[in-house]
């Protein structure tokens, strides 16, 4: 039997044992479905695959019927994909509230990681605080990776947004510990509240980028990673200015596969380390998207 996850992500060895993934079966879930799989092939680790019906919508006797189609098609995209063959998947229909479910299932099965797809990014933003992604970042006790993108291969450029709070150290080490071949960025953008509108960068102050600094040479040697300066080692960039379209610039500039940002416990997206800019990012940035909680 594998060991019990260690808290709020993977065991110590930096691999994941358990993986959630939560499909709402639209034609975009499949993008989800392969990254989960990718993952779960990468690391050995087994993979639930849960749909939630949504009982206040259906009299019961379609709850039970809409529960049996849903798992039914869950197990043929299963067997169709080869996944049970080469590691172990388990296919789970239940019904609820969407949000609620999938937390809970992730607490029960002490997941590592909930993997959930998000189709329309463009759109997205607009409506994103109160949706069921929205809710799964606020409630989950693990971290939450949305898959926006069709999976090619493993995550290869990393970007890595921080500030100088536990939340985007934990993020960080997390992310070095499950990606160890990746290429990561470190950005950390001062933010200026009064700076006018169309204002150029600073570089930074050059006291906050040394405590950044410190921070990411602490979290890659707890990994065992190179640390800034190094061949390998995670590229450091910090700025001072209008947080929101700084990082959506850099990101925009450097074209990461994925991004990865901290929040604290209870408080959710809305409270991340830039205030609003995260959830914004969240919703509105056409890449994958990695949430992990302190």
């Amino acid at each position: 039997m594998k060991n019990a996850p260690s808290p709020g992500g993977a065991r110590k060895g930096g691999h994941l044992q358990r993986i959630l993934f939560a499909s709402d079966l639209t034609a975009y879930s499949d993008r989800a479905f392969d990254r989960s799989v990718m993952l779960a092939k990468e690391h050995e680790a087994t993979l639930r695959i849960l749909h939630v019906v949504d009982s206040s919508l259906l009299l019961p006797q379609f709850v039970k019927q809409d529960i049996r189609e849903a798992k039914a098609r869950l197990e043929r995209e299963t067997r169709e994909s080869g996944a049970d063959k080469r590691f172990e998947v388990s296919v789970k229909a239940s019904s609820g509230e969407a949000d609620k479910a999938i937390v809970e299932e992730a607490s029960v099965m002490q997941t590592d990681l909930i993997v959930m797809g998000l189709a329309d990014y463009a759109t997205f933003s607009a409506v994103f605080r109160g949706t069921t992604i929205d809710r799964v970042v606020r409630g989950a006790g693990c971290p939450v990776l949305t898959v926006k993108t069709r999976p090619r291969r493993n995550y290869g450029s990393i970007v890595v947004a921080v500030d100088q709070g536990e939340p985007s150290r934990h993020a960080l080490e997390f992310a070095l510990r499950i990606f160890p071949n990746a290429r990561f960025t470190v950005i950390h953008i001062d933010e200026e509240p009064s700076a006018e509108a169309g204002k150029a960068a600073k570089s930074g102050d050059p006291e906050i980028r040394h405590q950044i600094e410190d921070m990411v040479r602490a979290r890659c040697a707890a990994t065992r990673r190179p640390s800034p300066g190094a061949p390998d080692g995670p590229t450091l960039i910090t700025k001072s200015g209008r947080a929101e379209e700084l990082l959506q610039e850099e990101i925009a500039r450097l074209d990461p596969e994925l991004v990865v940002l901290g929040t604290h416990g209870r408080t959710g997206v809305p409270r991340m380390f830039l205030g609003s800019v995260a959830e914004t990012l969240l919703g509105l940035l056409p890449r994958d998207m990695l949430v992990v909680r302190a």
